[in-house]
């Protein structure tokens, strides 16, 4: 069983985070077992991290969002 994670971001937030953002990611799932992403419909932040796990999902496809 993994672990869930959640956001909690703005509604304005840079794109430039989404590399930082996509490595993060990657360490939760891949040292923390989280497998479970919970993100909100709102703002820039929320755009930027459904984005990402968007892309990621293909090379993790046991991740849920």
């Amino acid at each position: 069983m993994g672990k869930a994670c959640t956001f909690f971001g703005h509604r304005n937030c840079p794109s430039s985070i989404k590399p930082k953002l996509r490595e993060v990611l990657i360490d939760l799932i891949e040292n923390y077992s989280v497998d479970m992403f919970y993100v909100g419909q709102q703002g820039a932040f929320d755009g930027i991290v459904r984005s990402v796990l968007k892309e990621i999902v293909l090379v993790y496809p046991h991740i849920r969002y």
